[in-house]
This record gives structure tokens, sequence and C-alpha cells, in this order.
């Protein structure tokens, strides 16, 4: 019964057992893959066996073996791996049905192969392939050794596994060799770099073999990298890319909110990738990690040391490259602007060319070589002239600093707009290289005062030779310095008076020899500059100055200086050499070798123990110096380049001269701009068209070549002591020397240091001698001091420590080097004066308060506008202070024929730049010359300011006259005195050469033989140049736009206008751009086309048009041959399955043999391949059982040929479902379940991402708003307004928004379109006098008719200003235009330009005339004469318009027809006329109302026309008068009357000389002359004003105005009474109107006296006196 209720118990329990487990499905179970399981395997004694009894409840599948289960027979004991098997007591379902069955232990009991049941669920299932497959649920087993039996096969060896593909046992994972890791790419359609590692696997299908792949940096493993590459390759695909942005710094900041989790830059380390394989069903078991090669990423540099030598001349460049390839951003056309910047940093021993960067492009990748070069970087050693040892430095490379760039095609992308990437190289900063500069020795020469020369290998020699010298010369490169010696002193010793300095196309003058010794108020330094090509200097020259201005230092692009001190004597020469020229000079410096002896050293090789003969044979002939030539051009030896110090800190200096230190202990240290030496101009601003250059300047010399005095006859002088004038002795001259120097300031300093502070003591002894000056000794100081600041400055172990623990020179020479010892006027305190009261300056010497002296101004204080802007000019002054208060003064002064006209105005203080102690370059204001153009204002051809300078701005100095001119048309010869030019012309106070034009109008030009005054018409405009007939062809349905071609001669423009009536829809723009559309009617018609100049000379041309059929068979196209011009019937054929010039013939696709395994049939453009039984495929190259070779599964996919002849398609890729041919996208984002976005979800194919709503940017985990307008994502036309989460756009006043929202559009332009026209602004028709009004956005503007300008066309142009029109005498202005006017007896000739005579009529008419005028007055009325230096003068015929008295007439056109007259007054010795010899006597050539004197001045007059008129003056003569004879022989005084200007007096001197025959003037008449008598002088009137102004002359004119009435009356009674006393006829008196002295009926008109010729008729048909003597002379 016990028993019963037990079984009954176990039955129930077991029952209740089962029912409780939870059924297994056919997914998410475990793996089981054991082999030894099967029951085929007894485990031997030594090896463990398996247990399952603490195996987790759970579903599991056997994948050791397919078709794996659990036997249903009983297992014998020792089987299945273990001690006690299990097996399945029932059979397996045979449908997808859920079943529970027992499992029994076989613990080994004889005949109970049952010992003991476990439960075991079972499920039957399917796999993709269609094979069966069971899942069960088990249970941990009772006990240990004992285990679930799966399958009952043979059993693999150890290390091997059944392989179901290969069907037999192969090694526990798949064999492979290492990996590869292959070179980065750049990717350009989707602007992307990757790597690729490839698994070395030889199998192609897929035999179950699984690889995982992780990419290592420096062999470590970084998370960010390989959870986002994680993926399983197979035998199919082997490769799998590591997308190059982790290699660069990744770190984003938005509003505040950072986020820590991003990655460090990865450059700079070695890319590499490992590989473990496994197969499918065990993913478990892997193998060992198999490594790649690496691939080292960063950028490096070719050389990791290199040396620098300062004394060498090579040139070391640093190489840069990169081993990545990289973009910046996703947009196509900014790649080829993409780069990255590498900042440098180095001490300061060494500087670098141009920046302190390297910029690496990326379009220098060279995908061949796996790099990308940046331009190569020249590095070089700072010549420090210091003695200082070799130098080891680190040249560091800055970090990279690179933006985060969105990426719409990055696998991974977070935001709607796409991942922000960073920059590959962002945070990196690549490893610095090692550099050692290389001292060299440093090489000092100079030559002092008298001169006294200390060569390089310091030997010490004076000479006293004038002349011009080699100082000293390289051998190996263009590099020399000249020096000049003029006569100083009374003793004629010599003296350095200039410094010439070349290197390479380069020459530097300092110039004292312009002025004779002891010229001290005339003597300054000329600094000026040259070059072989007459460019601009080289940048690496410069020239820096004392702040007194009279030290100088001129650094060459080498790095070899020169100083020049001005001292009382002249200049002292002080030459630094660096080491690279050590034994390649020559000269009067020696042969720098280290040797003294050799040092007189002659051109030809020899020495000599004669300083003499060796200074003579350095002598530079005439006219081959420095000074006087310019070198001819050599090949370029400098770079023009700056050398930059790129020390720590950003403390970034470049400069062209930082390749050389300066020696900071000595005082040049103000920036000098030298001039330019005249002549070496390459270009000089002539014309008014050519373009302002950096040689149109002020900096240029203008000074006239002295005469140097080149010592030829020059013997050097004897010395003798004592000296012969005040007895000095050899001992009291070394004496005073010596405390001179010793009682200095820097004496104790210098001789601390090591200095032979008495070393300058033997050359100061023997310029005392030489001189009798004691005053020498302070020079030999200063040359002391230059020696000591050469040492203490070179020898680095005398340096102290200063402040910021720097090295610096001994601060002891520091602090005493004073200039001058401060005049002993001040103290020297730190090395500045401290001036005792009542002194002021640099060095004291000068009194507080007192103004600067100013001399003069070079080149006679003259400025010639066409050469120079005249913006700046030299002043030359004593008692110049370089301070922040030194200012020029500058006041205007109107200048007539360059004399000072009027009172100065408008006085300006203006900047103040010293150059040296004695010049001031002083700011000028803009002058009126040369500013504008005629037609536009009033100009001048000369002006004047006075120029003075103060040192404090309240004390100023004399004031010094600059005249400024137009040498155009001005000769400024003489001083200020300026004269105009023959055969110019001088139009509104602008200068104009012959053939000039019009600044405005090129129309019209100077031509003086017709006006000089205004502009002529152009004599030669050539019209266009145009082929005759054009042909125009084109198809019919084509729109041609081509260019009609026309030239002008003179390289105007043209415009072009179509003349026919009916243009056939061809439009033609006036720049020849001509378009004719598909659609004219018309197949072939012909057009007018007029080519016409700015001028109006025009050519004619006809266009003919045709249309012709395109000629392409066979369906081709004709499209436009590029290569001809368009329009000309030039078109080829695209001939879609043809070929040939008009696809005639068809192509034959099959003649390449495409078909592989078949035969071929050609179609028409295509072709069809019927393949063999073996084949299949387009192309018969798959074979007829490998269907995977038809790429039958989606891509991606892995395909599988089957051996019954069909393929199996392996699973889709993740993101996507389907059966493996077709796979579609899964939307991830369809369901809440299958994403975990937290804002929102977007769906992609394969995949989704999380991001915002548009508007906003997923940054760090959170939604942030998106700035479009400043990421560049707006596309608003104009202003983007950011909102939150969107943007708007906005337009400009007079535009309004489209449609679309971001376009701006005209509002005037949707008006036009409207009837609304509120804002048309035309509509009040603004413009005036016929102008055509043009509506724009909130405004107009008017397009004006002839002779109109101004805003609204309001302003009429006096057309007869600047242009006559071709006025053949007279231009008169009218509104909007103009007319021509004519002289009495002449009127307009049908082409209202040219004067033809007058038919006779009976009515009167006036002398003018003009087509416009129709109501002309009989007589003279206000302004009846349109000149207002003309009088009207009534006659029988009318009146006559007569110029006043100074005045002549002219028809040669302008605007005034009355000119102005010049008068000379000319005096000349007669001793016969005609032969007969000439007496003076008071009642006959004595008296001016003689016979005899106006006989002898009629004939005196003629002879002296004669002179003149067929002389040089012929065009400016305009008569002359004889005024007077006086005693002397015979004395005449005579005025010359001239047209033009004031000219020169020598001018008119020369042309009567010209008119001379020996001493006789004249032919048929002669007069004998006394030719050196002639002399010639301007008359020049009061400078009060006119004679009638002056109060004796208005009250001697009253009295005699009272007496003329009183005399008339009388003559009236007189008459009267007479008249009735004789009953004669009645008479008249007449003006001849003979006399030269007429004054047009103007009384007032001539301070001259006015003599008036009368006859007297009694009013019959005869005369009764006609005596050309004067009746009455009125002064």
């Amino acid at each position: 019964m016990l028993s019963l209720v037990v079984a009954v118990f176990i039955i129930l329990a077991a029952s209740q057992s089962g029912t409780a487990q939870e059924p297994c499905g056919c997914t998410g179970y475990t793996t089981l893959s054991e082999p030894h399981r099967s029951t085929a395997y007894v485990p031997t004694r030594s090896e463990p066996l398996l247990c399952d009894d603490l195996l987790p409840e759970g579903c599991y599948r056997f994948t050791h073996r397919p078709d794996i289960k659990i036997p249903e027979a009983c297992v014998e004991p020792n089987h299945c791996g273990t001690l006690a098997p299990v097996w399945l007591d029932g059979a397996h379902p045979t449908d997808d049905t859920y079943v529970t069955r027992f499992g029994c232990i076989n613990q080994g009991i004889p005949g109970d192969c049952c010992t003991d049941e476990v439960d075991i669920g079972i499920k039957k299932c399917t796999d993709e392939d269609g094979a069966t497959f069971y899942v069960y649920r088990l249970t941990p087993t009772p006990g240990c050794d004992i285990a679930y039996c799966g399958g009952d096969y043979v059993t693999c060896e150890a290390g091997k596994i059944w392989s179901t593909f290969y069907e037999e046992c192969v090694d526990d994972v798949p064999t492979m060799d290492n990996p590869v890791l292959h070179p980065p790419e750049l990717d350009l359609d989707l602007f992307k770099v990757t790597f690729t590692c490839q698994v070395k696997y030889d199998k192609q299908e897929d035999d179950g073999a699984r690889f995982a792949v992780k990419f290592l940096f420096d062999d470590t493993e970084y998370d960010e990298v390989n959870n986002t590459t994680e993926s399983s390759l197979t035998p199919a695909k082997k490769t799998i890319e590591l997308d190059a942005k982790f290699l660069g710094d990744f770190k984003i900041e938005k509003k505040k909110v950072v986020k820590e989790d991003y990655w460090d830059s990865k450059m700079g380390k070695t890319v590499s990738c490992v590989v473990q394989s496994y197969w499918k069903g065990t993913p478990e078991q892997k193998s060992k990690e198999m490594q790649s090669n690496g691939y080292w990423a960063g950028i490096v540099a070719e050389k990791t040391r290199v040396n620098l030598f300062e004394g060498a001349n090579t040139k070391e460049y640093l190489n840069l490259y990169a081993t990545v390839p990289f973009v910046c951003s996703t947009f196509e056309n900014q790649h080829s602007n993409c780069k990255i910047r590498i900042n440098l940093v180095v001490d300061q021993d060494a500087s670098v060319v141009e920046e302190c960067g390297i910029d690496i492009k990326a379009k220098s990748w060279d995908p061949q070589t796996k790099r990308a070069y940046a331009n190569e970087k020249r590095i070089l050693a700072v010549q420090d002239l210091k003695d200082d040892g070799d130098h080891i430095l680190a040249l560091e490379f800055g970090t990279i600093k690179m933006i985060n760039f969105h990426h719409p095609h990055d696998e991974h992308a977070e935001t709607q707009y796409g991942e922000l990437v960073p920059h590959i190289y962002n945070g990196y900063a690549p490893e610095s290289i090692q550099v050692v500069t290389v001292d060299s020795s440093t090489g000092h020469c100079k030559g002092v005062t008298d001169p006294h020369y200390t060569t390089f290998d310091g030997r010490y020699y004076t000479h006293y030779l004038v002349g011009q010298f080699v100082f000293s010369r390289t051998t190996e490169r263009n590099f020399e310095v000249q020096v000049r010696t003029f006569v100083c002193g009374a003793w004629k010793a010599s003296c350095h008076c200039g410094v010439a300095v070349r290197e390479g196309d380069d020459v530097i003058m300092i110039d004292l020899c312009h002025t004779e010794w002891g010229d001290h108020y005339g003597t300054y330094p000329k600094i000026t500059e040259k070059t072989a090509d007459g460019q601009a200097l080289s940048p690496g020259v410069a020239v820096y100055r004392s702040p007194n201005g009279k030290s100088f230092s001129i650094h060459m692009p080498s790095g070899t200086t020169v100083r020049a001190n001005i001292n009382y004597w002249g200049l002292d020469v002080h030459l630094t050499a660096l080491g690279l020229d050590k034994g390649k000079t020559e000269g009067l410096c020696g042969d720098w070798d280290g040797s003294h002896n050799n040092d007189f050293k002659m051109q030809n090789g020899t020495t000599t123990a004669d300083r003499n003969t060796f200074a003579r044979d350095w002598k530079v002939p005439e006219g081959e110096s420095l000074f006087e030539t310019t070198p001819d051009p050599v090949t370029d030896e400098t770079d023009d380049v700056s050398y930059c110090i790129c020390s720590p800190g950003k403390n970034i200096d470049c400069s062209p001269t930082n390749n050389a230190e300066k020696n900071t202990l000595k005082d040049t240290n103000v920036n000098v701009t030298p001039d330019k030496q005249a002549g070496n101009d390459a270009r000089r601003r002539r014309k008014r068209a050519i373009d302002e250059s950096q040689f149109y300047s002020d900096d240029v010399d203008e000074s006239a070549d002295y005469n140097f005095n080149f010592g030829d006859d020059h013997e050097p002088p004897e010395p003798q002591w004592p000296t012969p004038t005040l007895q000095i002795t050899e001992t009291q001259a070394r004496a005073h020397c010596m405390e001179t120097i010793a009682n200095s300031s820097i004496a104790d300093a210098c001789g601390g240091i090591g200095v032979d502070i008495f070393a300058p003591v033997e050359g100061c002894v023997q310029d005392i001698q030489f001189t009798e000056d004691l005053d020498v000794a302070k020079d030999a100081l200063e040359v002391m001091k230059a020696d000591c600041i050469t040492v203490a400055y070179q020898n680095v172990s005398l340096y102290e420590e200063g402040e910021n623990n720097t090295m610096v020179p001994p601060v002891a020479v520091q602090q005493n080097l004073c200039p001058n010892e401060c005049s002993n006027k001040g103290d020297c305190v730190n090395g500045s004066c401290v001036c005792h009261n009542g002194f002021t300056s640099d060095d004291c010497s000068l009194v507080e308060g007192a103004p600067p002296t100013a001399w003069f101004i070079p080149n006679d204080g003259k400025c010639d506008i066409r050469l120079r802007p005249c913006r700046k000019i030299s002043l030359i002054a004593d008692g110049l202070i370089e301070s922040e208060n030194l200012t020029c003064r500058v006041r205007q002064v109107k200048m007539v024929q360059g004399v000072q006209n009027g009172e100065p105005y408008d006085a300006a203080r203006t900047s103040a730049t010293l150059k040296s102690f004695r010049e001031v370059k002083c700011d000028l204001p803009l002058s009126p010359v040369w500013q504008g153009t005629p037609d536009e204002t009033e100009g001048a051809v000369t002006h004047g300011m006075l120029v003075s300078v103060s040192n404090d701005g309240v004390e100023f100095s004399e004031e010094r006259l600059v005249t400024i001119y137009d040498s155009a048309c001005q000769d400024c010869t003489s001083g200020s005195v300026c004269f105009w030019k023959e055969n110019t012309c001088k139009i509104r106070g602008f200068c104009f050469e012959e053939g000039d034009s019009n600044p405005n109008n090129w129309c019209f030009e100077c031509l003086p033989g017709r006006a000089n005054s205004t502009f002529s018409e152009r004599l030669v405009n050539l019209p266009p140049v145009v082929t005759p007939q054009i042909d125009v062809m084109k198809i019919s349905d084509e729109d041609l736009t081509m260019t009609i071609e026309a030239t002008d001669p003179e390289n105007r423009p043209v415009s072009f206008l179509f003349t026919s009536d009916d243009s056939h829809g061809v439009d033609l723009q006036p720049g020849g751009q001509l378009t004719w559309n598909e659609g004219t009617e018309s197949s072939e018609f012909s057009l007018d086309v007029e080519v016409r100049d700015e001028c109006g000379a025009t050519s004619t041309t006809s266009l003919r048009f045709t249309t012709i059929e395109c000629p392409c068979q066979n369906g081709g196209v004709c499209r436009p041959d590029p290569s001809m011009p368009r329009g000309q019937g030039h078109y080829v054929c695209q001939c879609p399955g043809f070929t040939g010039s008009y696809c005639e013939e068809e192509i034959d696709e099959c003649d390449s043999s495409p078909c592989n395994n078949g035969t071929c049939q050609d179609l028409v453009n295509g072709l069809r391949c019927v393949c063999d039984d073996l084949h299949m495929g387009t192309l018969c190259d798959v074979g007829i059982d490998d269907y995977c070779g038809l790429d039958p599964c989606f891509p991606e996919v892995t395909c599988t040929n089957n051996v019954d002849g069909f393929h199996v398609c392996g699973d889709c890729p993740n993101g996507y479902a389907g059966d493996g041919e077709t796979c579609n996208d899964i939307d991830e984002c369809a369901s809440g379940s299958t994403h975990d976005c937290e804002f929102v979800c977007y769906n992609v194919p394969g995949r989704f991402y999380c991001g915002c709503t548009e508007g906003y940017l997923l940054l760090a985990g959170e939604c942030f708003d998106d700035d479009e307008c400043e990421s560049g994502r707006a596309e608003c036309s104009d202003t983007c307004i950011n909102t939150e989460g969107s943007y708007e756009c906005s337009c400009p006043d007079g535009y309004s928004l489209g449609s679309d929202g971001r376009t701006c559009t005209g509002i005037f332009i949707y008006f036009r379109f409207t009837t609304n026209q509120e804002n048309n602004e035309c509509e009040s028709s603004p413009c005036e006098n016929g102008g055509t009004c043009n509506d724009h956005v909130n405004s107009f503007t008017c397009t004006c008719p002839v002779g109109w300008l101004g805003a609204t066309c309001e302003e009429d142009i006096d057309e007869c200003i600047v242009i006559n029109h071709g006025c053949e005498q007279l231009c008169l202005n009218t509104e909007g235009s103009y007319t021509c006017w004519c002289p009495a007896g002449y009127q307009l000739s049908g082409d209202n330009r040219n004067c033809e005579e007058q038919d006779e009529v009976t009515t009167p008419v006036t002398t003018l005339t003009t087509t416009t005028v129709t109501d002309r007055p009989a007589v003279c009325e206000d302004n009846t004469c349109p000149d207002v230096n003309a009088n009207c003068i009534e006659d029988n015929d009318g009146y006559t318009c007569k110029c006043k008295s100074g005045y002549y007439s002219t028809g040669s056109g302008g605007r005034n027809m009355c000119r102005e007259l010049n008068a000379y007054e000319a005096r000349l010795t007669v001793t016969h006329v005609n032969g007969d010899e000439v007496f003076f006597t008071s009642s006959g050539l004595g008296d001016p109302d003689s016979d005899v004197f106006g006989e002898t001045a009629t004939v005196v007059e003629a002879l002296i026309t004669e002179a003149f008129s067929a002389g040089s003056l012929e065009r400016m003569y305009k008569g002359c008068d004889v005024k007077a004879f006086e005693y002397g022989s015979v004395i005449v005084v005579f005025d010359i009357y001239l047209t033009e200007e004031s000219i020169a007096k020598d001018r008119i001197t020369t042309a009567f000389a010209q008119a001379l025959q020996g001493n006789i003037l004249g032919t048929n008449q002669t007069l004998t002359v006394v030719p050196s008598s002639f002399q010639v002088q301007e008359k020049v009137e009061s400078a009060s004003g006119p004679w009638y102004n002056q109060p004796l002359y208005v009250a001697l004119l009253c009295v005699g105005c009272v007496l003329v009435v009183v005399v008339a009356c009388t003559l009236t009674v007189f008459c009267c009474k007479r008249g009735k006393m004789n009953r004669s006829k009645p008479v008249s008196v007449y003006n001849t109107g003979e006399s030269s002295h007429d004054n047009g009926g103007n009384m007032n008109a001539s301070p001259r006296p006015i003599e008036l010729n009368f006859f007297v008729t009694d009013n019959s048909d005869r005369a009764v006196n006609r005596s050309p003597t004067s009746l009455v002379k009125m002064e």
C-alpha cells in the first residue's frame, strides 16, 4: 500500500512538474556546440567528463553538427563524454507542437537503462535553409558526471570540429594569415577618408567561417571606434573600413553645454587591425588575435635634425608631409581651398621665411606616394654678429585647430543634418625636430676721420688721397662698398664724404660730397637709392638713423651692415661683414684671411708695402663708380621675403631684415626712407592716363648732379711738427687726444671690458697735425665708442643678467653711452642726456625754445607734379630736434608766372619727419595743380607754398617757398620763375602737351597750332575696321548667340547698331552681342550694321543670315562645334549607335568581341549574345552552374550555389527583411520598441538615427536651436534673422519678400506689372531740359542730352570753355549748345564751323556773325561784342568789335577772341640805316614829332618785325613799337609784343642773334647794329594797380577834363565867330586809325601814351591834310 502511494505521488509530481514548464520557441535559445556529446564518443580515463548538474534550466539547441538530436534509444554508460548519459525515452514530435518527454539517465546498473529520469521539452523548428532542428528545454541533472547526449556521429579529434560545409572534421577555428591594413583612401564623392582592414582567408564561398575585427592605435583599443565599426566578416566579405574621423579630436560645445565623452585625437599613432576567426556555429570559440601591418598617421618632417650655419650661404628647407588625406567640409567647391595650418615655434637664434606657419593643402594629396606635402619652408640661422658658440634648439609645431563640420553621408548620423564630425587633424601637434645653429665669425673694417683705416685682419694705415675707392667687395657674390673722399681742412687732407653700398641689384648711398668742405650750412647727407632695373629696393634693404640724425646704418639682405657716422670733417665708415665672406674680400679693407701681412693686395693679386700705391690701385675711375652709374642686373641672389622670429606665446615678428640681429647698443634704430636717385625710376608718370605707381613718389632726389673733385691733381700734404700756424707740438696733440678720451663718461666702462680706449689716439694726433683743430679729438672719442660697442655686443662672455633673467651686454657700457658727451651742457644718466636748464636735444646742444633755422629747399624749391605727387618736401635747417612736437607749417600762395601774387592764406600744420640732423620732410596739403580735369574745375599750372618748421609747435623757423608746377606746359628754369612752353596748351589752368587728349572726351586733343587755350577736335580719328560682309548661319531649331567683332585702330570702344528697317527678330546689343532665336520666318535675309566709335567715325557691314539643315543622319543631333566660332555653320554630330562625321556609319558593337562564350548579334545601338550550352549571362561570362555569378541576391547578401543547380541567398543585411533576393527596409521608427530615441526618430534605408524636430540639433544628448543664419544653411537672398526652431528672411528698403519667403525682389518690378504706380520716382518728370528719367528702387537717375549735366540735367555745359568744337574763329556758349561766330565780312559756311567771305550787302553788318543770331543791332549796345576784351565802335557800315589795348585778335578758336599781349622792352645800338650813318640830335631823332623820328622808326619797326617773324618766335610775335631814340651813337628803345606767357629773355636774344648776318639786320632795307648792345627785359606793371586807379592820375585826369572842356568851349566860340567872318566850306576831323598806339576807342585801356592821328577834310572829295603825324598826344 505504501509503495503504491509513493508511486502515485511521484507520478503526480512528475505530471505537475511537466505542466509547469514554459514551452520553448524557435528563437531565443542557447547553443550547445560540444562534439563529445555524441553517443559514439567514449572518454578516456585522463579526460575530464561532461557534467550538466550546473546547466541552467532553459532552451537549448545542439549545433556541433547539423540535424543533431537527443538519441531515442538506450545509450551505454561511459559514452557521450560522460559517465551517465541522458537519452530520450520517446519519439521527437513530427510537427511544430511543443511536447514533453522523459530523459533516462543510465547510471550503469545492469539491466536498468533508465536508472533515473528528467523532464525534457521538445520543439520542432526549421531554419532559413529549410533544415529541421530541435530546441530542447533542459534542466540541471541531479548529479555530476551526468550529461545530455547529442547525436550519434563519429567525433572529431581534439582541436577539430565537424564542418557541415565540408562534411568532415576541420580545425576548431578557421585558419587565416595576418590581415592587411590598406593605406587611407580619399573618397571625394562621399567626402570621407577610410582605412581598410582585409582578412587574409583563402576561401571565397561561405563555408561558415566568421571573422571579428578590431582597430588599434599604438596597440590600444578605443571603444568609440570598435563599438561603431563592430561587424562580422565572412569569406564573401573580407574587408571592413575605419572612418578616419576617429583620428581627430572631437569635442562639442554648444550654448555652454559640453559633453565630455567624445574622443581625443589619435593622430601621431600607428593604426592597425586585429582579427579573430571562428565558425558560425561556435562563435564562443575564437582564434588568437592576428595583427595586421601598421600605418603611421600624422605629419612628419623629412629631416628630424637640421644644421643651420650662420656664416654659410646655403639654404635649408623644412619639408613636412601628412600621411593621411583630409577633407574640411562636404562642399565640393571648398575642397580646393581646404588646408590645415601648422604654427611654428622656434628660438630667436633661427628664423623662418614669410610666416610662422606651414599650410598643407587637401588637394596636394598624392594617392601614389600616400603623402600630402606642404610647401617647403626655408629656415635659417639668424646672423647674430656674436661670438656665442653653437646652439641646439627645438623647432616645435603648434596644435592644429580645425572646426567640426556636418557630414550628411556619415553612417553614424545623429542629427537630421548628418553627424557633426571632427577634422581628422584637429587637436594634433606634430613632433618637434632638432635645430642646430652653427656659430660663425664676424669681420670688422673701418675708415675714420682723415681717413685712418683698420682692415679686417687688423692692419692700421692712413692715406690722404682724394677720389673714389673700393672700400671692400666680395669675390663670390655681388657685394661692394665704395667711398668718396674730398679735400678737408686748410692743409689739403682728405676725409670721407660719401659711402655707397651695393648688394645684388640694390645700391644705397649716403653723400656729403655735393658741397665743398667748409660749406657747413649747405651740407646735409643725401640718402638715396637706386636699383639695377629701376624698380623698388629689395625688401631686405633698410636704412636706420640715430635720434640726432648724424649716424646711419645700412642693412643689406644678407645681414651685412655698413655704419656711417657724420662728424665735422666728413664720414666715419664701419663695415660689419658676415662669415660667409671670409677669405673672399678685396679692396681697402684687405684680404680677410686672418693675416694682416697680405692686406695690401692689389687688383692684379700682388702685394705692396706702400700705402699710397695700394690706395691708388683701388681708386675707381671717373664715371665708373656706384655714385655715378647704375649696376647691371645680376641673377637674383636674395629672396624678396620676410624673415620671421617665431617665439613662444605668439610673439611673432616678421620683417625682411630679421635674418640678422641688430646691435642693440647702437642707437641707429629709426627707419629712414632713402630718396630715389634722379633718373633711376623705371616708370615715371608723364601722362595723365598712367596710373600711380610706387615710383610716382616724393621720395626722389631731383637735385642736379654736382661736380666732384676726382683728385687727379691732388698731392697728399706733407705733415710737420709743430703745426705751421698754431705751433701745436706732437706731445701737446697726443696729450689732448688722450685727455679727451680719458675724461669721457664711457672711458672707464670700455676699459673695464678690455677695450684699448687709446687706440684712436694715433689717428687723432695725425688729424690735429693736418687740421690744427683740437676738436677732432671728439671724433676720436666717437671712434673709441664704436669699437667699445662692437666688443660689448659681440663678446657674449661679457654679458650680465638683466631683467626677466635674460643676459644682456655690460650694463656699465649701456649706461654711459651718451651722444657727444651731452655737449658739456647736461649729465649722462642711464645712457641718455639730462640737459641743464635752458638746453635741449638728445645731446643738449640746442637752446631751449629757440626755433630752427631754415636754410633752403633742395632743387630751388621746385616740385614738378609730373614727376612727384608734391605732397612732401625736404627743408634744410639747423637746430632740428627729434620729438613728437616736430611740426611743419604750410601757407598757400598764388603764383603768377612763378611770382607770388597776393598775400599767403590757409595756414595749416602738417606732419614732419626728421630724416637727418639737417633735413626734415614736411607733408604738404594737396595743391590745385593737376587736380581734376578742365571739364570739371578751374586748375592751376603753378602754385606756391611757404614752409616752415618748429620743434615745439610754437616757435617756427623762417619760411621757404615751394613752387609746385606742371612741366607739361611750364618751364621753371630759374628759381621759382616759370614760363609757358611752346607748342603746349594751357586750358583752364591745366597743362597739356601737343596731342594729349581731353581726359573727359578722347575726341578732342591739344593742338597748339589751332588753339592753345582750348581743346580742338581730334585731327586723326580712323573709323572702326570691320569685315565688309559677314555670313551668319544656324540650323532651324537653334538659338544662336554670338559676338560681332570689330576693331578700332586707336583701340577705342565701338558700338553696333542695325540700320535695316526690319531686324527679322534678330537682336543686336551695342556691345556686339547678337541673338538669333528659333522661330524666324525667313530662312535667308541680310541686315545692315553700323559700327561707330565714340567720336562718330563709322563703318558699315552687312550680315547675311542663312538657315541651314542639320547634316546629321540616322537620328544624329547637331551640336555647335566648341572649337570653332559660333554662327559660322560649324557643327558636330552626336550619333547614338552610329559613327562618322555625319552619323553615316552604324557602330558594330560586336567588333570588340564582347561575348565571352557565345555568338554576338549586332543590333542598332546595341548587341545580343547567344551563349553556348555551358554559359549564361548578358555577355556569356557566367558558368551554367554558377547562378551566383548572375548576382541574384540583394547587395551585400551572400550567395551560395547548390549542387542541384540553384542558389541560396543569405540573410538580409541589418535593417532589412526579406528572402535575401529581395530585402525591404525595416522602418525602426514605426514602433517605439525598435528604437531608443528620446526626441525624434528618423528612418533611413537600413538603419535609423535619433534627432530633433526640424530647426533643432541634437548635441550632447539635448536638442538645441539650430542657428541657420550662422551655419549658412539658411536660404535667404539678403538678410537672415534666426528664430527659435527656424529663421526668417528680410529685405532692404525698396525690396519685398517673394512668394517663396526667401528671395527679395525689387518693388518697382512688382509695380510695373500692376496698376499701382505710387513708387515710380519718374512719375513727376524730375529731369529737366529733355533729360530721360530712369527709375530705380527709391531713387532715379537722369540721362542728360548733349549740352546738359547735373543730377536733373539742370546745368548747362559751357562747351566753349575747354573745346572750340572746330569753330574756325570764335566759339560762343548757348543754353544746352554752342554756336560759332565769324568776323566782319565773313559768314558761317554750310558746316556751321568755318567762315567764308560774305556776299556784298547794303545793310549794316557786324564784325561777328552766327547762324543763331538773327536780329543784329545796327548800333553798339551793351554786350554787343561777345568778347569782354573787345570794344564796340560804330561806323558807317554798322559797328566793329576791336580788341582793347594790350590785347590782340586771334582766329585760332577758343572762348576769347581777344588775348592779352606780353610786352618786352628792348634797347639796341644802331649805327647805319640803309647804309647811311645815323646821328642823334634833340630836334631830329630826339623829337618824336619830327619827320626823321617817324621815318626812322618806321624802318626800324619794319626790320625788327622782319627779323622776329621769320625766326623761332614767329608764332608768338605780334609786332613792335619804337618808343624813343637816345644818345650814345643812336640807341633805339622799343617794345616787343608776344602772345604767350612770359618766356626766358635769352630766347628773345637768341631769336635776334639768329636774324643777324654779321652786324646787319634785314635784306632789302638794312640796319647796321652793335650786336652785343641788344638788351631785353619784361615790362612789369606797377604792383599797386592800373594807372587809372592811382590818386595822382585821377586828379590829373580831372584837371585835364576841365581844361578840355574850357578849350572846347573856347574853340566853339572862336569857330562860330570865325564862321561868320569867313564863309568857307565846313571841315570834319577823323581818326585815321593808322597809329600803332591804337587803344581801340578805350581811353582807359592802358597806361601807355595814347596818340591819335587825324586828317581834316572840307567835306569835299579832296583831303585837306593827311599828315600821319599826331595832332594830339594824350598821356
